[in-house]
């Protein structure tokens, strides 16, 4: 007759393992990650090279650098953020457990590492326990927390920025598409393009 030990046992055997992390994108990742990368294509494209046109004193010329200078940044952050290994590291095997004086240690009944600090929580998606777990980004499919909080932050605040100003392009390029070369080459493929990527 099976215990609540046994099944509390084998549920954790058909759950992941420990380290082992959902390597399947989700259709929310790949949207969100296309429709980035569609944007700063169609600012790099289309827009860049209008702006380069303007007189050397004009603003949009160092606008120009700081856009690229910040992509840079961002995917530094985006790669350290995704990369980066987030499990619990007293999970890991030969890892030195340091115990908290105030906590009693327990186990996690969802992958079975033990768990010393107050801030661990399993990770549904992931497979695995981190030390102050704040959500699982489903754009990243990464768990956000502990020493990727920051990098998360400002990975986002950037992002936000670099597509602030991709919109900004793509609505300054509607208000005066003569300046703009593929405007007078077919005119539907322009609206096309810089009108999907102000949206």
């Amino acid at each position: 007759m099976p215990t609540l030990s046994s099944s509390r046992s084998s549920g954790r055997m058909g759950k992941s393992a420990p380290g082992s992390r959902r390597s399947s994108c989700s259709s929310v990742q790949v949207i969100s990650h296309l429709a980035t990368f569609y944007s700063i294509g169609i600012f790099a494209a289309i827009v860049q090279p209008a702006w380069q046109q303007e007189p050397r004193e004009s603003w949009v010329l160092p606008l120009i650098g700081v856009f690229w200078l910040t992509f840079l940044i961002d995917l530094a952050l985006y790669s350290y953020v995704c990369l980066v290994d987030t499990r619990y590291k007293e999970a890991l095997p030969g890892f030195p457990t340091g115990i908290e004086s105030s906590f009693e240690p327990r186990m996690c009944d969802d992958c079975g590492c033990e768990v010393t600090h107050l801030r661990v929580k399993h990770c549904q998606t992931c497979g695995f326990c981190m030390e102050g777990f704040d959500h699982h980004c489903r754009y990243l499919n990464t768990c956000v927390g502990g020493r990727t909080y920051p990098a998360w932050y400002a990975f986002v605040a950037l992002l936000l920025l670099l597509l602030a100003t991709c919109a900004y392009g793509a609505i300054e390029a509607l208000l005066a598409p003569v300046r703009y070369e593929l405007y007078h080459q077919n005119p539907a493929v322009f609206w096309g393009l810089i009108g999907s990527g102000a949206a």
